[in-house]
This record gives C-alpha cells, structure tokens and sequence, in this order.
C-alpha cells in the first residue's frame, strides 16, 4: 500500500511533467520551469501549510455532499474545483509573493457556481492566466483520467479529491513563479 506522501508525490510529478510538455506533446506546456521569483523558505512552508488547510476542508466538503447526494457528476466538478484552486492559488500566492497578505478563502459554492470567478491580481497577470485556461482545462482532465486509472479512485473522495487539488495548487504556484510580476 502507497503512503500519502507517495500518492501525492506521483501526482505532483504527473502534473508538473504533463505542463512542462515533451518534445511530442506540446498541448498543455504552461511552464518552462525557469523562475522569475523566488519566495523565502519560512514563508513558502506557512503558504502551504495555509492551503493545505483549505484544500484539506474544501475536499471534505465535497466528499460530505456526495454522501447526501448534493452532487451526481464527479468528474465535471472535479474539473470546476481544478480550475478554482488554480485561480484561486494565483491569486493568493500572488500576494504572498509581493509580501501582503492574502486573504485565503475557498468556498465550494463559488468553485461550482456556473459564472467564472474572476480573480483580483494586477490585469496583465489575469490575462496571462486567462490565456492558458483552455490548457489548465484540459490538464485537470488528463491528471483526472491519470488518477482514475492509476487507483486514486480507491480511496475515498475526500482523500484523491485532496490529491487532486493539491496537484491543481502546485502547478498555479510553479505557473506564477514563472511570471514577470513587475510589468
């Protein structure tokens, strides 16, 4: 049996292999693994303590509604929630990153909602990132289908779904700090 550290391991690097593309497989390139800005170690470590806090929360919360049957698709609201973290982990890394304080929120209501939540970082930022939605779109449809036949869907929602947004969070932050924050 895999530990949670391995599953979370093979799925960070699936995601981070799969935007980095191949000399074949140029469909979901996003990043180039060439940082443009770097984040102290001390405020890396609460960020992510931070959001995996949220994560950790939002895919219970998802899990309890699937149990009372407030849900039927998983695959279509897996896809929402990828998106959502994504936006949502630009948004508040981003402030993490110019040294103010991000105010973390994520509210599954607004992740599944039908109109695009937009998020509130400088404009050349969000069009930056809305020029890759399509690619983050289909990203989050592969590491789907990756998890799916790899065993992930074994374990319990809240627990693959948790992996799942954690891929989504790690690929918005290599995503960022690869972005000129100054123009």
């Amino acid at each position: 049996m895999r530990t949670n550290e391995e599953w979370m391991e093979e799925v960070i690097m699936y995601v981070t292999n799969l935007a980095k593309g191949t000399a074949e497989n140029q469909e979901f390139v996003i990043i180039t693994c060439n940082r443009l800005n770097q984040i102290e170690k001390s405020k890396a470590q609460e960020y992510l303590r931070t959001m995996d806090f949220f994560i950790s929360e939002m895919a219970k919360q998802v899990e309890n509604a699937y149990i009372h049957d407030a849900y039927e698709d998983t695959q279509v609201h897996a896809s929402q929630l990828f998106m959502y973290v994504f936006d949502k982990t630009i948004e508040t890394f981003y402030y993490t990153l110019i040294d103010e304080e991000p105010e973390i929120y994520l509210n599954i209501e607004e992740a599944l909602d039908s109109e695009y939540y937009e998020i509130s970082v400088p404009e050349l930022l969000q069009s930056k990132v809305t020029k890759v939605v399509p690619r983050i779109v289909g990203i989050g449809r592969e590491v789907y289908e990756f998890m799916q036949n790899n065993g992930y869907f074994e374990l319990s929602i809240s627990k693959w779904l948790y992996f799942y947004l954690c891929a989504a969070s790690s690929l918005a932050q290599q995503f960022l700090l690869e972005q000129d924050l100054n123009k």
